[in-house]
């Protein structure tokens, strides 16, 4: 007569079946009002007779918080699930399926973690990495891409906590991970860094960047002496190409001799403006036999190429060419642009190495 009509089969069930678990159930006051609560009950046998014996305990204050959470969790803007033992996602709020482009929280529920990785490879060395710091009592915040239901990455901010708080953590008890979608700020940031490494007219790389990368290539020439080739290049008379068609044309002009650069060279080759109408090149893996052809056909394409324009005058440049040795960028550099100022010297649209 304690329970509320509705759970009186399921009380009458755990009796029968002597279960020992709690459940919940609504319970009746003498006023006629209801609270919820947990019952526990133990089957006992006392003097030849079978005695159940249960515990009630009012949850009242309890459900109160606990839908106080679940309003919390399902207005949420910031992701947030649950994951269980074997990488199982058991619970998700509304916020994690619109980040991750689902319907609804029930497409990712009962689901393994794996369905938001790029690959397999980022899923295990994710598990790996987490793992043990969570294990450590570690609370993990970090920038990390999950694959969208249609294959799209998406940046997020992701943090995780175990929710054993002992240590080692009980991870098999679950982690809480918390996601908030950074794609927008990711963009701003990449560009940002574009922006710092690139010439704004050209869009190869900027003179700063282009010496940071060398530098880098020069420690492994250095190290494993792998052939590399350095060149010069300089427009002829481009001060002339401004002053006589203006400065739009000689913009036209410089964008023209970086594209046509960039048909030649291959990806892993550094092509930067060190400034005005000057470039650097660095050939990797590139004798000095081979730079001298590639040179040579980087001068006389943009000879015939201009010639047969029509919005740009005819062009030709100057080349300084050497075989990197054992010395250091600054030499390197040097020697180059001596190379270079012996092909001026030698009459212009030249090659000299």
């Amino acid at each position: 007569d304690f329970f509320e009509p509705r759970f009186r089969e399921t009380a009458l069930k755990s009796v029968q079946r002597r279960n020992r678990e709690p459940y919940e159930a609504l319970m009746i006051r003498k006023d006629g009002t209801t609270f919820p609560a947990i019952i526990q009950g133990t089957t006992l046998e006392m003097n030849g007779r079978t005695v159940r014996v249960s515990t009630c305990r009012d949850i009242t204050d309890l459900k109160q918080k606990d839908d106080e959470f679940q309003a919390i969790f399902e207005t949420s803007t910031v992701g947030i699930f649950l994951m269980r033992d074997d990488r199982i996602i058991e619970r998700a709020n509304q916020a994690v399926a619109r980040i991750l482009g689902y319907d609804s929280p029930r497409d990712l529920i009962g689901r393994d973690i794996g369905i938001i990785h790029p690959d397999e490879e980022s899923y295990k060395s994710f598990g790996e990495f987490y793992t043990g710091a969570l294990l450590r009592g570690e609370m993990l915040q970090f920038d990390y891409q999950f694959m969208k239901r249609n294959g799209d990455l998406v940046w997020v901010n992701l943090s995780g906590n175990a929710v054993d708080r002992s240590q080692p953590a009980d991870i098999k008890k679950g982690v809480v991970w918390c996601i908030d979608d950074i794609s927008r700020r990711k963009t701003a940031e990449e560009e940002l860094i574009r922006l710092s490494r690139t010439d704004s007219l050209t869009g190869i790389l900027n003179r700063g960047f282009f010496l940071e990368r060398a530098g880098w290539e020069f420690s492994v020439h250095r190290r494993y002496g792998r052939p590399l080739a350095l060149m010069m290049l300089d427009i002829d008379h481009f001060k002339d190409v401004n002053d006589t068609f203006g400065h739009a044309v000689g913009d036209l002009a410089l964008r023209f001799l970086t594209d046509l650069c960039g048909e030649i060279i291959r990806d892993t080759d550094l092509f930067g403006r060190l400034g005005g109408e000057e470039f650097g090149l660095l050939l990797q893996e590139t004798d000095l036999d081979l730079a001298w052809a590639i040179a040579e056909r980087i001068r006389g394409e943009l000879e015939d190429r201009t010639r047969a324009h029509g919005h740009i005058p005819p062009m030709t440049i100057s080349i300084g060419l050497i075989a990197v040795g054992e010395e250091s960028l600054e030499e390197a550099l040097k020697r180059a642009d001596d190379r270079l100022y012996a092909a001026k010297k030698g009459g212009r649209n030249r090659t000299c190495r």
